[in-house]
């Protein structure tokens, strides 16, 4: 199950995204915001796909907001990231957790430590 969150920043940057996935297409793609070095801006990524990349101008050079969670803050939204194996069996990619958290995340728009999320609604 995936969840819609809403991501504000002081800029003006107001954004409704996916994060995780949902029931038809959660083995091929996990949605999670992610910053573009290109377009300058906050973007959903397929973080299963090899090389993640921005779904606006098709650059590979995207940074999934994926921090430690701070001390005191609450989790907002996480997707999990399955294991996945080569055809021979060993380890491509480890399973973890990718998580939201309440506190300010940089913007990619303004530069500033002004960009913060909260959850709107879960999606199947």
């Amino acid at each position: 199950m995936g969840m819609v969150v809403k991501a504000k920043c002081t800029c003006g940057l107001d954004k409704d995204m996916l994060v995780g996935a949902v029931r038809a297409t959660f083995k091929k793609r996990a949605a999670f915001p992610a910053r573009c070095a290109r377009c300058r801006d906050l973007v959903g990524v397929n973080v299963l796909a090899d090389p993640p990349m921005c779904g606006t101008c098709g650059s590979a050079q995207v940074t999934p907001l994926a921090e430690p969670m701070p001390e005191g803050a609450s989790e907002v939204a996480s997707g999990n990231i399955p294991e996945k194996r080569s055809w021979l069996g060993k380890v491509t990619r480890a399973a973890r957790t990718l998580t939201l958290h309440d506190r300010a995340y940089l913007c990619p728009r303004c530069d500033k430590a002004d960009l913060r999320f909260s959850a709107l609604r879960a999606v199947d």
